[in-house]
């Protein structure tokens, strides 16, 4: 034995007390017999768990609390994975004599047991221990004693670990031995005189500690193993329709193999009954039994039976499974009548599903082509018109294409939102029409407007879908991917020198951030390091950016540090990080600034106090609550209550014997009182110095009477000390009978020091010389600078800082004692005084006061969120032009209280800067100057405008406010652009911006910019010029927005084509120049189109016969005289003309160069090549001139057909054929008019 008790530190707390000299009376180990037979708390299963960490390793244990006189003690220790070369041991000790022993480890985790063992000399003590340690391996093992002729009675035992360099475990640990108790060499054996064990099999818990639980445990095999219905364990599972795994394996019922065969099911549910088949659910029988054979069913498919089970095992094999099994009665296809989804398609990837709402009739794709079913996206199986089909997101007729990707659907409107109608393409300009900003997919290709490839970049430097991002003024700074190239404003190349932000500064784009840096084509002269904007997209912003180092350009003007903050009284945030000058972090002992001598702590409550902590489960029991923190030099206080009357009381604080479990506190100077209840003077102290306390009762002063608490009070050293742990351990006589209780805990304790920090002085944030100046209510912060004068190691740190401004406390957010920002709104000094409170709850004196002077300045107004910044109100938009050079402009400003705009500083200064920065009318300015409206309360409206001078240059200008309050602070608003353009750009010669970017009409579409996307003639990029159209709707792509077309019922029908020759009101005289148009409206012609009997329609004008466009500027002619005289030449003679005319009247000889009159059409539909058909009706307003046709061809459709002539055919009213839907094969693309809801309408 001499190796256990020279290798092995047995841990027994009552033991040590005695080797330190305590004249105690202990409990004996052994309870007399007849004390109690089962424990007073008895252990759930008749097994005692817990757990203790020894060296950083947590150790479970598990032990039978009862057994037999000759009966067997076993326990579990489970100390999990081992990957050392110490000795690890596992003791037990203070055991009864015992006549034998044993072991054996975890069969299921592929554990061991420590091979070595060793037995005390009166076999009280067993261990077992590898001296080697253990590499890479489970220590899960069982230690078992057997005993012979132990008396009835309470026992306890000792356990020890030793592991990992240390030593720990469980004293005291109580067991019980009565004749009629366990073997515990059963699990199925059953007790009734404890709770739960009268059926064993079924209380979860592995009663004999084989490794093996209830019905796992083979010798279960017959037991009830689920209380609830008396569910039987099984060994196999030979019931498998119980929803009970009989067998403990994991696998329940069907999806048990031991299940194969064997009935599922039975009557009430199953009528006959169903069988399992281990796997796959297959066969005639199985698939059609409504029952789930091979238990596969789960959350995501709870109905995975029958014709819906689709896996086989292995996979792959659709002959194991139901599912498309029409040998099995699973039908392959969809029956398309049944209402049903026959072939239970819709939850696997089959075709047209995937969603649950599919599969069914004639969504299923079997569907396709049965009477039942369109053939036809926009028609019902009946063949009735169906519109709003082509646009419920189904494939209705089966064929593979959804709403408008079904050419079926060409030329449909959806019923329900007549601004929808299903095009081949977005954009067409051979068909002549346009739909590529209405935020519909017009052609079902699942790409929308711009991002659809026929629309992507097809309008040059034009909206909707330009190929460059800069087509706007602002359209580097929109949010959007204009040119749809997958950049998005500054990050397109197309942007660099462009505006990227126009609300609050207008500032560039540019390659890198530094006004030196060359934007492209553009020097950008403008002050990128301080205009509060990522002109590069770098992520970093002015001095920030790296780019911007030296240049002396930041906000204010004050030198950029990316690197750091250096200059640390120039009141500037010279890098960027929201901090100025003192506060910086960087500027600590910097210049002026105060260095930064303390620790950043966290805040702490000293003294505190644990909650109370139970030392056992049973109720009542002793409770301990403890000081976890206190100060030097002050009190420790541990306060023991009871809520039962005891007969026997002892607790002990710290531990003797083990230095690191001591309670250094411990001394004669160590007292007791009561904090409820008079027990106190019941107890008696008993002190081992600096390392443990026992508190007992005194037999004479009779039993400790319940509901008490007394407090033990020990006096704190002078000096700190780092946080310790002790344990507390009781062992006591609860009454009436005597019960034993034993228990103990672990606490933790820190004692700090009692030294308060001070403040030396508190800086001011951006101060110069005493003084903080700042906008109206914009806020600056305060730093106190902190004393801790707590020497190393015991230095406690700064939580936080108090500042109190003019009275006002702000509480800093941590050790940094930075406090939030203060704002102000007036002029004058502030009284700032502070105090610290350090890591330790140590707080300190306000200090000395410091005096800052403030000097308020003016902003734009921050209380008005429509006067937050300068807007531009006059003209509509920021382009001026010839003769109308007056601008516009609207801010508030406000200044601190005290100050106002009175008197001189009524003035709105206005700048206006050139591209260059050079002012305009300057070079100091301002440009020029309106008067302002102050207020008393120190607000100025600045609300007027100037006239620019006249000789100001065409080009970009920025235009910013300037006020100027009672005491001379001034302040700029921000800028806003300004475009001169007095000339306007014509047709090939207009520059790609600036004036090229011109918008007078306020419809943000370009004016200055052209395009011959439309004709050989050059039309501007706004569609409608004079006209606000925001939307630019073109949908018969010629070039015209919608809004300008003739047929607008805003404007007469003079007009074919091209342009606006006229606008018509009712209430007015018809304004038709020339011979364009009808003097007078028409009379009123009824017509009776399809439909609609009684129709009628009022011309409002009439236009005559043909028309062209004049090849020079594209004005609308009639003929040749009606063009410019431009001298050309006839191509045969080579002589002048100014027409066709003028030539020899040769065929070949005509006027090139002249302008003349091109493009004559017929105001009528009119094909060239192939017939013209229509599922509806063919009319047009009025009948072709005499001699003219409609169309070519023939003319057909299914309803009337009204003012058309076909020039090789007669008209057939009602079609005898089927319909040929116009195709590009039969050259439908030459149709000259719009398909409406109405059929086929001239235009």
């Amino acid at each position: 034995m001499d190796g256990f008790l020279h290798n092995r530190k047995v841990m027994a707390s009552w033991g040590l007390l005695m080797a330190a000299g305590f004249g105690l009376t202990l409990f004996l180990c052994r309870i007399p017999p007849g004390r109690a037979l089962v424990a007073p708390s008895p252990c759930p299963g008749n097994v005692c768990v817990g757990n203790f960490v020894v060296g950083g390793q947590n150790v479970q244990y598990a032990y039978t609390q009862h057994i037999r006189p000759d009966g067997r003690l076993k326990i579990r220790l489970n100390g999990g994975v081992y990957n050392t070369s110490n000795l690890v041991s596992f003791i037990l000790h203070d055991l009864p004599a015992f006549v034998s022993w044993d072991k054996y480890a975890n069969p299921n985790n592929g554990a061991v047991y420590l091979p070595e063992e060793d037995i005390s000399p009166g076999l009280t003590a067993y261990e077992r221990r590898d001296v080697d340690g253990c590499a890479s391996c489970i220590v899960d093992q069982v230690m078992m004693v057997d005993f012979s002729g132990l008396a009835e009675g309470a026992y306890s035992f000792s356990l020890t670990v030793i592991q990992n360099g240390d030593s720990g475990g469980q004293s005291g640990l109580p067991f019980y031995v009565d004749t009629a108790a366990p073997s515990n060499g059963d699990e199925s054996e059953t007790w009734a005189a404890l709770a739960g064990m009268d059926l064993p099999c079924a209380d979860s818990f592995d009663n004999d500690l084989d490794y093996g639980t209830d019905c796992a445990d083979g010798q279960c095999d017959g037991s009830v193993g689920r209380v609830a219905d008396g569910a039987l364990c099984e060994v196999p599972e030979q019931t498998c329709h119980d929803e009970f795994d009989n067998d403990a394996d994991g696998d329940t019922d069907c999806l048990d193999a031991d299940c194969d065969g064997r009935v599922g099911g039975t009557a009430p549910a199953y009528v006959p009954d169903v069988y399992c088949q281990f796997g796959n659910e297959w066969g005639p029988v199985s698939c059609t039994d409504n029952f789930d054979n091979d238990g596969d069913s789960d959350a995501v498919n709870p109905a995975r039976f029958d014709c819906q089970d689709n896996l086989s095992n292995p996979p792959g094999n659709p002959a194991l499974t139901c599912w498309k099994q029409p040998a099995y009665g699973c039908p392959a296809t969809e029956d398309c009548v049944t209402a049903a989804d026959d072939d239970v398609d819709r939850n696997f990837s089959d075709d047209y599903d995937a969603v649950t709402t599919t599969g069914v009739n004639c969504t299923d794709y079997d569907c396709a082509g049965r009477p039942e079913c369109p053939s036809h996206e926009n028609r019902t199986a009946a063949g009735d018109d169906a519109d709003e089909q082509c646009f419920d997101t189904y494939d209705n007729d089966l064929d593979g294409d959804v709403d408008c990707a079904d050419p079926d659907c060409l030329g449909v409107v959806n019923p329900l939102n007549p601004n929808q109608m299903c095009y081949e393409k977005e954009f067409d300009l051979g068909e002549r029409y346009q739909f590529c900003d209405n935020s519909f997919d017009d052609d079902g290709d699942d790409p929308v407007d711009c991002d659809d490839s026929d629309c992507s970049q097809k309008f040059l430097r034009c909206g909707p879908c330009p190929s460059i991002e800069h087509y706007k003024y602002h359209s580097c700074s929109d949010g959007d991917d204009n040119d749809t190239d997958a950049a998005t404003d500054c990050s397109d190349v197309d942007c660099i020198g462009r505006l990227g932000e126009i609300v609050v500064g207008a500032a560039r784009c540019a390659v890198t951030e530094s006004s030196d840096a060359a934007c492209g084509d553009i020097i950008c002269s403008d002050v990128m390091c301080g205009d509060g904007f990522d002109n590069d997209l770098d992520g970093s912003i002015d001095c920030q950016d790296p780019n911007c180092a030296t240049f002396s350009h930041g906000r204010g003007g004050h030198v950029c540090e990316p690197a750091g903050e250096s200059s640390c009284g120039d009141g500037g945030d010279n890098d960027g990080d929201g901090s100025i000058d003192c506060l910086d972090d960087d500027c600590f002992g910097v210049g002026g600034c105060a260095p930064k001598n303390w620790l950043n702590a966290s805040c702490i409550t000293v003294p505190r106090y644990s909650p109370a902590t139970p030392f056992t489960s049973n109720d009542p029991t002793v409770m301990a609550t403890v000081s976890e923190a206190a100060h030097v030099s002050g009190t420790d206080t541990i306060d023991l209550s009871g809520s039962a009357n005891y007969s026997s009381f002892t607790v002990v604080v710290g531990d003797a014997m083990d230095p690191a479990g001591a309670y250094p506190y411990a001394s004669n100077l160590c007292s007791l009182t009561d904090v409820s209840g008079s027990e106190a003077a019941k107890l008696g102290l008993t002190v081992v110095a600096g390392k443990a306390v026992q508190v007992y009762n005194l037999p004479a002063a009779g039993p400790l009477l319940g509901n008490f608490t007394v407090r033990l009070s020990c006096p704190t050293p002078a000096v700190p000390a780092a946080e310790i742990t002790y344990p507390i351990s009781i062992s006591v006589l609860k009454l009436p009978g005597d019960i034993p209780e034993y228990g103990d805990a672990t606490f933790r304790h820190t004692l700090f020091e009692a030294t308060p920090p001070d403040v030396l002085t508190v800086e001011a944030e951006g101060e110069v010389a005493g003084t903080v100046e700042l906008p109206y209510l914009d806020g600056r912060r305060f730093r106190a600078i902190p004393n801790d004068p707590g020497a190393a190691p015991f230095s406690s740190g700064i939580c936080y800082c108090r500042v109190s401004v003019d009275g006002t406390p702000y509480m800093s957010a941590g050790g940094d004692c930075l406090t939030s920002p203060v704002e102000f709104d007036r002029d004058g000094n502030v009284i700032v005084e502070a105090f610290a409170e350090d890591g330790a709850n140590n707080i300190g004196p306000l200090s000395a006061p410091v005096i800052y002077s403030v000097n308020v300045t003016p902003t734009i107004n921050p209380a008005d969120p429509q006067l937050n910044r300068l807007r531009l109100t006059a003209p509509v938009t920021p382009f001026l032009r010839s003769g109308e050079m007056d601008i516009s402009l609207r801010a508030e400003f406000r200044t601190g209280f005290g100050d106002d705009f009175y008197g001189l500083g009524s003035s709105c200064d206005v700048f206006v800067y050139g591209s260059d920065g050079a002012i305009v009318n300057g070079p100091v300015g301002p440009t020029d100057s309106f008067a302002g409206f102050p207020t008393p309360d120190g607000v100025i409206a600045c609300n007027g405008g100037i006239t620019l001078p006249g000789g100001v240059p065409d080009g970009e200008y920025f235009v910013a406010i300037r006020v100027t309050d009672s005491d001379l602070d001034s302040a700029f608003s921000n800028r806003v652009p300004l475009y001169v353009c007095k000339t306007v750009p014509t047709a090939n010669t207009e520059p790609l911006e600036v004036c090229g970017w011109a918008d007078f009409d306020g419809d943000d579409a370009t004016e200055g910019l052209y395009t011959d996307l439309y004709s050989t003639v050059d039309r501007p990029c706004d569609n409608c010029v004079g006209l606000a159209n925001a939307n630019q709707r073109d949908a018969n792509a010629n070039g015209v927005g919608d809004v300008c077309e003739p047929d607008n019922e805003e404007y007469g029908r003079c007009e074919i084509d091209r342009d606006i020759v006229c606008k018509w009101d009712a209430n007015d005289a018809v304004n038709c120049p020339g011979d364009y148009c009808c003097p007078q409206p028409s009379n009123t012609l009824v017509e009776v189109p399809p439909g609609s009997e009684n129709y009628e329609h009022i011309y409002d004008q009439r236009c005559i016969d043909s028309w062209g466009l004049c090849t020079i500027d594209g004005s609308v002619c009639f003929d040749d005289d009606e063009c410019e005289e431009t001298v050309g030449t006839c191509a045969v003679t080579a002589t002048e003309c100014e027409r066709d005319l003028d030539c020899s009247g040769d065929p070949g000889d005509i006027c090139v160069g002249a302008d003349i009159c091109e493009n004559m059409l017929f105001p009528w539909l009119q094909t060239v090549h192939g017939n013209i058909f229509s599922l509806k009706n063919v009319f047009a307003l009025d009948e072709p001139p005499e001699n003219e046709f409609n169309a070519t061809y023939c003319i057909t459709a299914k309803d009337l057909i009204y003012n058309f002539r076909s020039e090789l055919c007669a008209t057939e009213p009602q079609a005898t054929t089927v319909i040929t839907r116009p195709t590009p094969a039969n050259a439908y693309a030459t149709v000259l008019g719009r398909i409406d809801v109405e059929g086929i309408v001239a235009g």
